[in-house]
């Protein structure tokens, strides 16, 4: 009779990440990957320019320059971490990502919220152009909705909006009648303004997708 013996299993999760970094918070990072995040910020914050890998394993505890690496990687796909444009190998927190999740490292105090600006009402906050400090009260209680902003297209159906206007809107939800409408055809990249899904506003239908609720309009003089 053959004896048999069987290898423990492993915990489920990813294969090599470290015990203990499985969980992700609201934010969606894992402690590791959050501790990175802290310390990439508390190094520009108290020195003025971004930390070296070296610096980075340093406050996290990771002795090894590629576990690092492997964080920063992860960090990097999810346009959580990006390259400084003005330093070899070091690295900024994304403005998107800070304006969602830490908006006290961008400044402006508790009544200031950071609006993404995109091209296209369809694009993630990862793609912004620039971010908008605006006045809370301007935006409105948003709840956990994530307000963006585009600039206003010519064929906009509402007097009161020009081309070129910053148009501040929430994400398509929940009781749209009565509000303008940022809508788009499926696999367009063009939008425009509508005052309710399906209808110019006198009647003749469209098929555009709604893509977001306007809730503020900002025009420069």
């Amino acid at each position: 009779m053959t004896a048999t013996t069987q290898t423990p299993s492993r915990p489920a999760g990813r294969l090599g990440r470290p015990p203990g970094d499985r969980h992700t918070g609201p934010d969606g990072l894992t402690l590791r990957q959050g501790a990175v995040v802290d310390a990439v910020l508390e190094h520009r914050a108290h020195k003025g320019y971004p930390p070296s890998m070296r610096e980075i394993g340093a406050a996290v505890g990771l002795a090894s320059t590629s576990s690092v690496a492997h964080q920063i990687g992860a960090l990097e796909r999810m346009r959580v971490l990006g390259r400084d444009p003005y330093r070899p190998r070091a690295y900024r927190v994304e403005p998107w990502w800070l304006a969602r999740h830490r908006p006290e490292a961008l400044g402006g105090g508790p009544d200031t919220v950071w609006v993404p600006l995109l091209a296209h009402p369809r694009q993630p906050a990862g793609a912004a152009v620039s971010l908008l400090p605006l006045p809370r009260a301007l935006v409105g209680d948003s709840g956990e909705a994530v307000p963006f902003a585009v600039r206003a297209p010519a064929d906009a159906a509402d007097a009161a909006i020009r081309a070129g206007d910053i148009v501040i809107a929430l994400p398509p939800g929940p009781g749209t009648d009565g509000h303008l409408l940022l809508t788009a055809a499926p696999g367009s990249t063009a939008f425009t303004i509508r005052h309710r899904p399906g209808s110019t506003g006198d009647g003749e239908p469209h098929t555009e997708a709604v893509c977001g609720r306007i809730v503020a309009v900002v025009r420069t003089l």
